[in-house]
């Protein structure tokens, strides 16, 4: 099996950057598979206001707000 070497950042301001950009990796993920879904359009809305809510929840609202218009 191959050796694999990863290099995670070592300051702070490099970790959130790096957080920031895995929080708008997974955020467009997922308005790339609710697009797929063969649903009508209110009902995909109404989901990602579900996502939405679990996101307020969970602190992680700027990636949310970031995606919620773009059904």
């Amino acid at each position: 099996m191959p050796e694999i070497i990863m290099h995670f950042p070592k300051k702070q301001e490099d970790v959130y950057i790096l957080q920031k950009k895995i929080a708008q990796v997974h955020a467009e993920a997922v308005v790339k598979y609710l697009e797929k879904l063969p649903f009508p359009k209110e009902q995909k809305v109404a989901l990602l206001a579900a996502l939405k809510r679990g996101c307020n929840r969970n602190k992680n609202i700027n990636t949310c707000e970031k995606h919620k218009t773009e059904l």
